[in-house]
Formats: structure tokens, sequence, C-alpha cells
């Protein structure tokens, strides 16, 4: 069984790395705009999409909150970071595609 300690610092970057690669594209500058095609998603899907993500995060951090509780339980820690780090990284696509998309997120953004 692997230890608290050897899981968390494999999984710990993980996320650290998922946050700061979303953050370093929020700060980016927007790159050129695609040519809308049909199989684009609305922004309204994005906006959906951005909403269900922000949601679920939302319920990760309480597992999370749950789960460190003593005794904190290892495995479902681990579990909801993955979900989290995971979530994370959903945001970050969606983000970069409304700002291809000079939508009203990038507009916001900036």
């Amino acid at each position: 069984m692997t230890s608290l300690a050897s899981t968390s610092q494999e999984l710990l970057p993980l996320l650290l790395s998922s946050i700061t690669s979303s953050l370093t594209s929020l700060r980016s500058p927007s790159p050129p705009s695609p040519s809308q095609t049909e199989d684009a998603p609305s922004t309204l899907s994005i906006r959906s999409d951005f909403l269900s993500i922000l949601s679920i995060l939302s319920k990760q951090s309480t597992n999370l909150t749950l789960a460190l509780k003593p005794p904190p339980d290892e495995k479902s820690t681990f579990a909801t970071l993955d979900k989290v780090r995971e979530g994370t990284e959903k945001l970050r696509f969606l983000v970069e595609l409304e700002k291809g998309r000079k939508g009203e997120l990038d507009k916001r953004i900036r």
C-alpha cells in the first residue's frame, strides 16, 4: 500500500501544475480567432459546461473537507484531489475555447 506521504508527493505536484497552467492560460494573449465551423461549440454551450464544472469543483471541495476530518481517509482524499485536478484542466480547456472566439468570457478576463 502506498503511504500518504509518497502519494501526496505524486498527486499534489500534478494538481499544482494543472492550476498553474490554468492561470497562465488566463493571463496569456488570446490566440487568433479560428474560423467558425458548424461543429464549434456555442458560447451558451461553453457557459453551461463551465458552470457545470464549477458546480462539480464546489462539491469536490466539500468532499475534500470531509475526507480530511480526523481520522483522514487517504484513499478518499487523493481520489478527490485527482478529481479537482481534472476539473481545473477542463476549465482551462473551456477558457481557451472561449478566448479563441473573442467572446464575453474573453472580454471579462481582459
